[in-house]
């Protein structure tokens, strides 16, 4: 956040968080995540998968005093 402050670039960290955010679409569309056809194994890991991805996006749009929701 430095470097962007310091070279004037606001729009680097909304472009990183739209690649996360535009790929975890893409995956939670494509792939089922709590379908019961899944292993326990694969449910776990899509929800990490998941949770991970949005307190990425959490903590990187709070960076700029925006607020998510908590629930979609």
């Amino acid at each position: 956040m430095h470097e962007v402050a310091a070279v004037y670039e606001p729009h680097k960290p909304a472009s990183y968080l739209y690649q996360p955010a535009s790929h975890l679409t893409t995956f939670y569309d494509q792939c089922h995540v709590l379908s019961p056809d899944n292993t326990p194994e694969a449910v776990e890991n899509r929800l990490l998968l998941v949770d991970l991805t949005a307190r990425t996006l959490h903590l990187g749009m709070a960076l700029p005093g925006i607020r998510t929701p908590g629930k979609l």
